[in-house]
């Protein structure tokens, strides 16, 4: 379970011509891959001695009444 509020790191470890972008357009946003990778400005992350390009993102709470910070189905990035 993700927590809320915090920032996360979305890499693309499946395709190396594309980068995970996300649309924060209407109520909920969503990430999706995007490419060519080299056409936007994102994060550099070292994993295992390897270079990645990632996307930071932070989830937000959408109903305000929640007390917790754990992440639900219509919260959003």
């Amino acid at each position: 379970k993700g927590r809320s509020d915090i920032s996360y790191y979305m890499l693309n470890l499946f395709d190396p011509n594309k980068y995970v972008d996300v649309n924060n357009i209407g109520i909920r946003g969503y990430m999706y891959l995007k490419g060519p990778r080299g056409s936007v400005v994102t994060t550099n992350i070292y994993l295992n001695s390897t270079l990645y390009e990632g996307t930071k993102f932070i989830i937000k709470k959408y109903a305000s009444g929640n007390e917790d910070n754990i992440v639900r189905n219509d919260d959003r990035v």
